[in-house]
């Protein structure tokens, strides 16, 4: 995979923290924010996928019940 370079800026903070971690790990700090943004967009699609699911969930009408109302409703 041809790599492209990124530039930020962070501030000192957390390029103390990121380079703290990226020590404690024996990594990178390039490693570390590339795992980071990496996550971040599987989660970010994640979050897209589940907004969408539920959108159509209630669209059509659907109903959700708690514990509690499925326990009394089936005598347990």
């Amino acid at each position: 995979m041809i790599m492209q370079t990124v530039s930020f800026q962070i501030n000192e903070k957390l390029n103390s923290e990121l380079e703290e971690f990226a020590k404690e790990c024996d990594r990178s700090k390039g490693y570390i924010l590339r795992k980071a943004v990496e996550s971040f967009l599987e989660d970010q699609k994640d979050l897209k996928v589940a907004q969408l699911a539920l959108e159509e969930f209630y669209s059509i009408g659907s109903k959700t019940y708690t514990l509690e109302q499925i326990k009394k409703e089936n005598g347990l």
